[in-house]
C-alpha cells in the first residue's frame, strides 16, 4: 500500500465510514417486497451521493475538493453541487 498524505487518509476514512452507514441503513430499510435489483440500485445510489457530498464539502467543513479535468482544465463542480445532480442521472427507487 502506498503512503497516503493527511488529506487522503481523511478522505478514505470518511469514505469508509459512509460505506458502513449506507450498508447498515440499507439493511435496516430493506423490505420483503424489494427485489435484489432495486436494493442494489438504492445502495449504489446512496453511496454515490455520499461520495458527491464528500467532494462537495458537506461531510466535513474543512474538506472540500476541486476536481479538474486535465485536458480541458474544467472543474467538474463548476456551477453545480455534485450531490444535487445524482438524482437526475442515477437510478433509484
Amino acid at each position: 500500500m502506498e503512503i497516503l498524505n493527511e488529506v487522503q487518509m481523511e478522505f478514505f476514512r470518511l469514505l469508509s465510514q459512509k460505506q458502513k452507514e449506507v450498508c447498515v441503513c440499507s439493511l435496516l430499510n430493506m423490505n420483503q417486497q424489494q427485489n435484489m435489483e432495486e436494493l442494489l440500485y438504492d445502495v449504489t445510489y446512496e453511496m454515490a451521493c455520499c461520495i458527491m457530498e464528500l467532494l462537495d464539502g458537506y461531510v466535513k467543513d474543512d474538506l472540500k475538493f476541486k476536481i479538474i479535468e486535465e485536458n480541458r482544465n474544467v472543474s467538474l463542480r463548476q456551477g453545480i453541487e455534485l450531490h444535487d445532480v445524482c438524482a437526475e442521472y442515477l437510478k433509484h427507487t
